[in-house]
């Protein structure tokens, strides 16, 4: 049974494609810079989202990010059944707590900053374009939540169990 992608994008509730563009996005600024020191003569290091200081925070975001692309891509692209979730919960919601976390984490990698043999790091470009990904995914999960309060319930907002 062959799946037509483009038919099936075209298909998906605005809420999930935004997930379904920034979850991957989010990934791969993970390896950009997100901080950046400044060595003096010894030159400048950087560190992505994936190392230093709070990286667990990131890491945690990355990874959440990676499950909420998978579970629409697959929900959408193949015909595997998901697995039924607890009694009051759906995707839909599972999405919006997903996105709130996701920002949560990252905002906190922002806070906590980076230090490293008494240099303190400047917050690079990498971890901005986080912030501005992690809204989105927040945005996403929103839309499927207020998509699903209206009845609408998309192909990813699930019947609650």
């Amino acid at each position: 049974m062959s799946v037509n992608i483009q038919e099936q994008f075209q298909k998906m509730a605005i809420g999930e494609k935004i997930i379904l563009i920034a979850g991957p996005l989010l990934f791969i600024d993970s390896f950009l810079q997100w901080f950046n020191y400044d060595l003096g003569l010894a030159g400048s290091l950087s560190k992505s989202g994936w190392s230093g200081d709070g990286s667990i925070f990131s890491i945690l975001a990355i990874l959440i990010a990676l499950v909420m692309f998978g579970q629409i891509a697959l929900a959408a692209f193949s015909t595997m059944k998901m697995p039924e979730l607890p009694q009051g919960l759906t995707l839909a919601r599972a999405h919006l707590g997903g996105g709130i976390a996701i920002a949560i984490l990252i905002v906190l990698r922002f806070l906590i900053g980076e230090s490293t043999g008494g240099f303190d790091a400047d917050r690079s470009y990498g971890l901005f374009v986080a912030i501005a990904l992690a809204a989105a995914l927040v945005a996403g999960g929103f839309l499927l939540f207020q998509e699903e309060q209206k009845g609408g319930g998309g192909a990813d907002a699930g019947p609650s169990v």
